[in-house]
């Protein structure tokens, strides 16, 4: 069993729990304590073999944050850090506007290199979701059309999500068809298409997609000697 960074070894309990695991003594605080030293030992363990460390927390505490980063880098300057600035923690109870701010530049800084959310698009997905479903209830198509909306409102920050065929892609297909088909392909999904028509276009994708229109470059089927020779 690894020892503790400042020495001694981790408290553990005379009874082995009904799944097979010890109970070991670690609470995380910011007072004296051993859990995070139980942490420190681990990641400096692993640190010879590890891309990154990671140190999983219960609340968002730049001090701990801090002193794990310190210990680490006491015996391994170099080592990238990673955080889970995780949605299970109640960030408003926890940390005051600044903090929430800056929280993420002063991981960086000291170490901190991989941060994410683990479950940020899930969160944004159920709440959008959840607030669509409401509103449809309430006022029919409405509520989809503010949803809309917003989205079109966002479009001058550089979301393209709203033309939901051109941002997965449609436009590619067609240019793909067209060049199968020798510009004659007749059911490419942009050209003339509703969102094309309600949303406005993207003038190069459209030209691609247009009946008629020239491929870009057209495959040859001559052997690789002659293709180099031509």
């Amino acid at each position: 069993m690894s020892s503790l960074a400042g020495g001694g070894s981790p408290k553990v309990s005379s009874k082995n729990q009904a799944t097979g695991f010890w109970k070991m003594s670690a609470t995380i605080c910011s007072s004296s304590c051993d859990g995070i030293e139980q942490a420190i030992a681990r990641g400096l363990a692993y640190a010879p073999y590890a891309d990154l460390i990671w140190c999983e927390t219960s609340r968002p505490d730049l001090d701990e944050a801090r002193r794990f980063a310190d210990a680490i880098h006491a015996r391994v300057p170099d080592k990238k850090l990673a955080y889970n600035c995780s949605p299970s923690f109640n960030w408003q109870a926890n940390l005051d506007e600044a903090t929430m701010r800056r929280y993420r530049e002063e991981l960086n800084a000291m170490g901190y290199k991989f941060q994410f959310i683990t479950l940020a698009g899930w969160h944004a997905l159920n709440l959008s979701m959840f607030e669509l479903c409401r509103d449809y209830r309430r006022d029919g198509m409405l509520g989809y059309s503010r949803l809309q909306q917003r989205e079109f409102a966002q479009q001058e920050h550089g979301f393209r999500a709203a033309r939901h065929q051109a941002f997965v892609g449609a436009g590619y297909f067609d240019r793909v068809q067209q060049t199968i088909m020798g510009g004659a392909a007749s059911t490419t999904a942009m050209h003339g298409s509703t969102e094309e028509e309600q949303f406005g276009h993207d003038t190069q994708q459209a030209d691609a997609a247009a009946p008629g229109a020239q491929p870009a470059r057209q495959p040859s089927c001559a052997p690789a000697e002659e293709a180099i020779e031509a």
